[in-house]
C-alpha cells in the first residue's frame, strides 16, 4: 500500500499538477481547500517520507517471525515464503508503470504514423507523445453544464453530438437520436 500511495501522490502532485487538482477541488466544493497545507503534505513531505520509510524498512529487514507466546519459540517463516510475498507484491504493483509505458508507446507510434509532428519542431517526438499521453481527452470534464466553464469548457457541439457535426440546424441529430422526443430525453439527462 505504501508504493500505491507513493504513485498516487506523485501522479496528483507532479504529473496531473497540484494547481490543476486544486482547481478541480474548487470547482467541486465552490471554495479552495487548505492549499498551503495540502501543498506541503502532498508535494513535499508525503513523497519524501514514503521514500525514507521504504528505504529504512528495506535496510532493516529481518526474517519474518510469528511469536507463538506461552513460552514457545518464535516461528521463523522459510525463505520461500518471503520470496513468494515479494512476488505477489511486484505482481500487483507492476501494472501501474506498465500501463503507462504501453499507452506512451501507443501514443508515440500513433504520432509517428499520423505524422502530426513536423520534422522541424525543436521538441522531440517522445516529448510530444508524453504531453499527449498526459493530456485529457476532448470529452473529459464535468458533466453538469454549469461546471463547464474556464478550463473545463469543452467543444460542446462535437461532444454532445458524439463527434457528428450537424450542418442543418440539428436535423441529422434528430434522425440519429430518434426524433425530438429522444432529444428532450437526452437534454433532461444532462442535468444530473
Amino acid at each position: 500500500m505504501l508504493v500505491v500511495g507513493f504513485f498516487e501522490v506523485i501522479v496528483i502532485s507532479y504529473i496531473y499538477g497540484f494547481n490543476r487538482f486544486m482547481n478541480d477541488v474548487q470547482m467541486m466544493l465552490n471554495k479552495r481547500a487548505a492549499e498551503y497545507y495540502l501543498f506541503l503534505t502532498w508535494y513535499i513531505s508525503a513523497p519524501l517520507l514514503i521514500i525514507i520509510i521504504t528505504i529504512t524498512k528495506l535496510i532493516s529487514a529481518e526474517p519474518i517471525k510469528l511469536g507463538a507466546g506461552g513460552g514457545f519459540p518464535d516461528y521463523i517463516f522459510p525463505r520461500w515464503s518471503t520470496i513468494l510475498g515479494w512476488f505477489i507484491f511486484v505482481f500487483c504493483i507492476i501494472p501501474i508503470p506498465l500501463v503507462f509505458l504501453v499507452n506512451y508507446i501507443k501514443e508515440c507510434l500513433f504520432l509517428r504514423a499520423e505524422k502530426r509532428i513536423q520534422i522541424n519542431v525543436p521538441k522531440p517526438i517522445y516529448l510530444h507523445a508524453l504531453t499527449e499521453n498526459n493530456s485529457p481527452r476532448e470529452d473529459w470534464g464535468p458533466k453538469r453544464k454549469q461546471n463547464q466553464i474556464g478550463l473545463y469548457e469543452r467543444k460542446k457541439e462535437a461532444f454532445y453530438n458524439h463527434g457528428i457535426s450537424s450542418f442543418n440546424d440539428s436535423i441529422p441529430l434528430q434522425i440519429l437520436t430518434g426524433g425530438s422526443d429522444r432529444k428532450k430525453e437526452l437534454s433532461n439527462n444532462e442535468q444530473y
